[in-house]
């Protein structure tokens, strides 16, 4: 049995974060084109690249998609503006 899921990496801008406890927020669609990608409530996992470590936060997971929060758990590096996350959706029950 083949499972549907829905993977991705986005990149979230992190340039307005300075100080650790602040966060950047972006919405990510499970279809290119916008629509549902999926039938149900899919479970989402996320985690973010790089040297610095980020908390983060999942929320308004929807058929459509997800908003996620970075948070900053050290002071950022300076001069890096974005960092990538990936991002995996399967199907809820």
């Amino acid at each position: 049995m083949q499972i549907a899921r829905r993977n991705g990496v986005v990149s979230v801008d992190v340039s307005g974060i300075r100080t650790i406890g602040e966060s950047a927020t972006q919405r990510v669609d499970f279809e290119s084109g916008g629509g549902a990608g999926f039938s149900t409530i899919p479970l989402v996992s996320a985690i973010a690249l790089g040297d610095v470590p980020y908390a983060i936060n999942l929320s308004g997971v929807g058929l459509e998609g997800f908003t996620l929060t970075l948070t900053a758990l050290q002071p950022p590096q300076s001069g890096i503006p974005s960092v990538e996350v990936d991002w995996l959706a399967l199907p809820g029950s």
